[in-house]
């Protein structure tokens, strides 16, 4: 899978799981899972910058 990390592809694996599971619809969780999905790729951008920022200081 190019350019998709396995930190990536594992959150995706695991939503598709959870969605599959009894009780559970995807209309009421899409919009939050993709909100946090954006998130946690911000996030972590955010950490692969610290040890850049720690070392220019």
């Amino acid at each position: 899978m190019v350019g998709r990390d396995e930190d990536e592809v594992n959150m995706e694996e695991g939503v598709e799981e959870f969605l599959q599971e009894p009780g559970v619809s995807s209309d009421e969780f899409a919009f939050p899972l993709e909100m946090i999905s954006k998130e946690l790729k911000r996030i972590g951008g955010l950490l692969k910058q610290v040890p850049r920022v720690v070392n220019e200081e």
